[in-house]
């Protein structure tokens, strides 16, 4: 009877070994398991702090490229604002390319209608120069282009002679060209022929009387105020066109907007302004608040196409 207790006995104290023994084994398993688990996340976050690391560094590098660009744009402003004409053989060679090579229409698609052309300018003091081969505005910051999805901020107004009184197919005695340029350095151009009418037009007049020497300085005068919105026609119908720019710098890739409606000055403008551009000097204006010339009455009107 002993010996068959104590075979009981130990029979169930094996069966608790083995018990314990699997338990143990489950349970080493199981934190093997977890310690493999830990792992790979340990791997997975490291993983994506190098890759917070790096995208870190990408967001630095393109704030110091906006910086650098910022500050490369306040610097041609503060040299001679917007665009710049860069002497040299390129830049001469890039002007005869824009001379030789027409625009190039960009035909409407028959199924979508062309956005509308939105222009806001800000009235600001004079500032205007003559690069050599136009007579350029600078105006008030803050000018804004929207066609579509582009928007773009108005740098400079380039009013030169078209070759042979010609424009785009469009005849001109004179052409006003409203550059813009996007947030990626892109270049759009309101192009506005100008012809001879009974009217004169207040913002070439004011530019006429103050144009400095060509190559000289820009010429500031704070008392006197002009509107780039004056040089724009009621109707902002256009056709659009690429090429390049037809006065110094010369860039290209640039998109035109050339206005169908022309807007008018008088002969007496078109005579003056051809003159100044060609290099003829002008006569030194007399101090703003004592200038004796009387300037238009209104900004102008559109002339008759």
């Amino acid at each position: 009877m002993k010996l068959f207790l104590r075979i009981i006995l130990f029979g169930l104290l094996g069966a608790l070994m083995a018990g314990l023994g699997t338990l143990a084994a489950v349970k080493w398993g199981q934190a093997a398991h977890h310690r493999s688990e830990a792992e790979k996340l340990a791997e997975i976050v490291a993983s994506q702090r190098d890759r917070i690391g790096a995208l870190e560094a990408d967001v630095e590098a393109l704030e110091t490229t906006a910086r650098n660009r910022e500050a490369r744009v306040r610097a041609l402003e503060r040299a001679g604002g917007g665009l710049v004409a860069v002497a040299g053989t390129d830049t001469q060679q890039a002007c005869q390319l824009a001379k030789d090579t027409p625009l190039t229409a960009q035909p409407a698609k028959a199924d979508t209608r062309p956005p509308a052309l939105e222009l806001r300018y800000r009235q600001g003091p004079l500032r205007v120069a003559h690069t050599g081969q136009s007579i350029r505005l600078y105006p008030a910051p803050g000018g804004v282009l929207k066609a579509g999805s582009e928007t773009a901020e108005l740098i400079n107004v380039d009013v030169y002679q078209p070759p042979q009184g010609l424009f785009a197919g469009m005849a001109a005695a004179l052409v006003a060209h409203l550059v813009h340029r996007t947030q990626d350095g892109k270049l759009i151009v309101v192009s506005v022929p100008l012809r001879e009418s009974a009217f004169q037009n207040r913002t070439l007049w004011t530019m006429a009387q103050h144009v400095p020497a060509a190559g000289a300085a820009p010429a500031e005068v704070g008392t006197v105020s002009v509107d780039p919105a004056s040089l724009l026609p009621e109707n902002l119908g256009y056709d659009l066109y690429t090429g390049a720019l037809p006065v110094p710098p010369c860039s290209g890739g640039v998109s035109f907007y050339r206005l169908r409606s022309p807007v008018g000055l008088s002969r007496e403008q078109v005579e003056k302004l051809r003159a100044l551009i060609a290099g003829a000097p002008a006569s030194p204006p007399a101090p703003a608040a004592a200038s004796t010339a009387a300037a238009p009455a209104g900004p102008g009107k559109a002339a008759r196409p």
